[in-house]
């Protein structure tokens, strides 16, 4: 089954990029540009619906959103069901 979920990346002071999904408690990360917070997030997604799933946990289910990326004026988001794109 694949997951949709909105992530939100975060250029730091020190050039390093933050990332989580609201909606998956506990999955953030961060990496040293933003393919690779992109990357380490959508392994800590697969990781945190795997727990999830073994303990019987629901899933949770967000509404629809206008995937893609953004630069830092407005939320940024990205698809993960897709591959990161190479800039």
């Amino acid at each position: 089954m694949t997951y949709t979920y909105k992530a939100t990346l975060q250029e730091e002071e020190d050039g390093r990029w933050s990332a989580w999904i609201d909606a998956l408690p506990g999955c953030a990360t961060w990496g040293y540009n933003k393919d690779d917070a992109l990357q380490s997030l959508r392994e800590a997604a697969e990781l945190v619906l795997e727990v999830m799933i073994e303990h019987g946990e629901e899933i949770p289910q967000t509404p629809p959103f206008d995937a893609g990326v953004y630069d830092r004026k407005c939320p940024p988001t990205e698809d993960l069901s897709r591959p990161p794109t190479k800039k």
